[in-house]
């Protein structure tokens, strides 16, 4: 299994590009052959910007959509 921790970001764009660099550090590094799953640690996560945590996780998530925001009444944005 490979792991990955993803805690919370909040702050200027410096602090998320230095996230988004770090992070994406981290998965290259746990991304190893023979790996059969990820763990994504999410215990230190209590919210803040989801756009770095998204561009950390994307490798593992591979192609396609991720979520949506929905507008309250049925109707997805």
């Amino acid at each position: 299994m490979a792991y990955v921790s993803l805690p919370a970001v909040q702050g200027s764009d410096a602090a998320y590009e230095r996230y988004v660099r770090q992070g994406r550090e981290a998965v290259a590094k746990a991304d190893r052959p023979g790996a059969c799953g990820w763990v994504v640690d999410l215990r230190r996560n209590h919210g803040g910007n989801m756009r770095p945590m998204l561009a950390v996780a994307g490798p593992i998530l591979g192609d396609g959509k991720v979520g949506m925001f929905g507008a309250g009444h049925g109707s997805a944005r």
